[in-house]
């Protein structure tokens, strides 16, 4: 498989970066990662140095408050360097999974009570935009069942909450295990609003 050196995808700021694409054949390595980011706080602003998760492209939270119900927000950015804003997401004293792409994080504020936050095993964002799954490996090893791939919305992705590159779905992932996934990349674009927008990088995130 060729590793293409750069490439530039012009419906989507700051994406450029190495691509690993040979014939709309795309490759990425994914390593698992559960470390807690916080750990009962009810706000946490992490200033000049925010807090980048494991995942090279980002992963979901886990979150789990002291409150029977209260409200987070998030703010952060994706791998591409795009702002992602959580607001006023709905959560409980049982921990629950936020699937959207941080791969850094500024602030974390809870309504009211405290909350833990830590990265979440089970989504996977991949590098690019995909449409399907073909082959996955775990620590070197052909996995025999596809884990489940939710294709890339392409929608207005208002504050970059959606999923625009696709996510997967693990099971029976342990911090450090190590996939490497293999299937077919989408750079097509779609209109939205009256622009094109997409490409290998899906939407880009849109304030709102």
């Amino acid at each position: 498989m060729s590793e293409y050196p750069i490439v530039t995808n012009k419906y989507a700021s700051k994406a450029e970066f190495s691509a690993n694409i040979c014939n709309d054949i795309c490759k990425f390595s994914y390593v698992a990662s559960n470390n807690t980011i916080i750990t009962g706080v009810a706000e946490k602003d992490f200033g000049e140095s925010p807090y980048e998760v494991g995942p090279e492209f980002g992963c979901g939270l886990n979150v789990q408050a002291s409150e029977a119900s209260t409200t987070i927000d998030i703010e952060g950015f994706d791998y591409l360097g795009q702002p992602i804003t959580v607001k006023s997401q709905s959560i409980t004293n049982s921990a629950s999974v936020i699937a959207v792409p941080f791969k850094y994080i500024t602030k974390i504020k809870v309504a009211t009570g405290t909350v833990t936050v830590k990265e979440d095993l089970t989504k996977v964002f991949p590098q690019f935009k995909m449409t399907k799954l073909l082959a996955v490996k775990k620590n070197g090893t052909d996995v025999s069942s596809i884990p489940t791939l939710t294709a890339p919305v392409v929608t207005k992705n208002e504050n970059g909450t959606k999923a625009s590159r696709g996510v997967i779905t693990l099971t029976g992932a342990s911090a450090g295990d190590k996939f490497e996934f293999v299937g077919i990349a989408d750079n097509s674009v779609v209109t939205v609003e009256g622009e094109l927008v997409g490409g290998l990088y899906g939407n880009p995130a849109v304030p709102v």
